[in-house]
């Protein structure tokens, strides 16, 4: 069984991050596919000009077949990712289309998530509500923990 695992992979602590992700769920016996293992893509030390001058393209077709072939997604949700949003977008456009259906989780690391109620400018966090609508629209369980989800994805076994 095939997941996508989406999210930020741009600084070293966010690698390591998804790296760490990616292990647990090929451990629990899982594929995993994983925008930033994409050697054709991160590889920078093989990189043309050519090459790097038609990497957006190269980008978006690779995430999507990845989305597309994946059993099961998983997003890592921050309004500043905005490749991930795209993507987010572009499941949810399926989905109203009802042409793409697998399940999708979504989780963030973001330390000032709360439980706790919050009114006015005294706000810890939020999440961007379109984006946050789209997320309601693929899961009515909206942001989970990692933890919540690997419990979930491991039911699909």
């Amino acid at each position: 069984m095939l997941i996508y695992n989406g999210g930020d992979m741009l600084s070293v602590a966010t690698q390591a991050q998804k790296a760490k992700e990616n292990a647990q769920l090929r451990a629990m016996g899982f594929e995993v596919w994983s925008p930033q293992e994409d050697k054709e893509i991160n590889d920078k030390q093989h990189q043309t000009q050519e090459s790097n001058d038609h990497l957006a393209e190269l980008i978006f077709e690779h995430d999507t077949i990845g989305m597309e072939e994946a059993d099961i997604i998983i997003f890592e949700v921050a309004n500043t990712n905005v490749g991930t949003c795209v993507e987010i977008g572009q499941m949810a456009q399926r989905m109203r289309n009802k042409a793409f259906f697998p399940p999708i989780y979504f989780h963030s690391y973001d330390i000032r998530r709360t439980n706790i109620p919050e009114t006015g400018d005294r706000r810890s966090t939020s999440i961007n509500q379109y984006l946050y609508g789209a997320i309601l629209s693929l899961n009515p369980k909206g942001i989970q923990t990692w933890d919540e989800i690997v419990e979930e994805v491991e039911r699909w076994l």
